[in-house]
């Protein structure tokens, strides 16, 4: 495979990563909002003998089913987080020379730092937000535990919740920023000393090979350099 090829798809994979991500994101705050809003609406609320809302009312039943969407939207996420981080470690060790200041420039360095964030807080949802708001969820709808256990509970589930809301917003913007900035980390063109050795070694093949038509074939590598 030419190593031009190479290239743009890495940065093809790159972007598709990201967009999916960003993407699942999006979709996860959109499918909270009009499952709770639908089942709420549909689902009269019911209350157990303790007074505690049940599993069967809109909210338990919109809360359940938001779970299960979020552990599917964490494995795509996950996939995409990899992918990202995969490219990226590609862009700067084997495609460095396509790098803006030879990889040392700051928006390269910030959308590191932006992917690399937004992988950080999905771990933290995966491994602790996501199972401590599961936990105090069940503990919170236990009808036989004592009161003030679920009330301590309910605190728990409101504040993982908020937290949960606050880091998924977060990863949203670092990855839209990423999106964004992405592009002005690459040059246009493979670094001036890249291309003058590509041109010496184009040149070397040249004068070694028969040409037809008066250096024809010389302009001809030339320009492949730039590939």
């Amino acid at each position: 495979m030419r190593r031009a090829t190479a290239f743009r798809l890495t940065q093809g994979v790159y972007y598709l990563a990201l967009g999916a991500w960003f993407g699942a994101l999006v979709m996860l705050v959109v499918a909270a909002a009009t499952t709770f809003r639908t089942l709420e609406a549909l689902v009269p609320a019911a209350e157990t003998g303790a007074g505690a809302a049940s599993m069967v009312s809109g909210r338990g039943l919109a809360g359940t089913v938001v779970g299960e969407t979020i552990r599917g939207l964490n494995v795509v996420q996950m996939v995409c987080g990899v992918t990202a981080l995969v490219c990226l470690a590609l862009q700067v060790t084997l495609f460095r020379d396509r790098l803006a200041g030879a990889g040392r420039s700051r928006v390269n360095a910030l959308r590191g730092l932006l992917v690399a964030g937004a992988f950080a807080v999905l771990l933290a949802n995966v491994f602790w937000i996501g199972p401590g708001v599961r936990t105090a969820r069940a503990a919170m709808d236990d009808a036989a535990a004592p009161a003030a256990e679920r009330e301590q509970m309910r605190a728990d589930f409101q504040w993982y919740h908020r937290l949960s809301e606050r880091t998924t917003g977060g990863a949203g913007l670092m990855l839209a920023v990423a999106v964004v900035i992405s592009p002005f980390a690459f040059r246009m063109t493979p670094a001036p000393a890249v291309v003058e050795r590509r041109l010496a070694r184009s040149s070397t093949t040249a004068d070694k090979a028969p040409t037809r038509g008066g250096g024809a074939a010389t302009g001809g590598e030339g320009a492949s350099a730039y590939e």
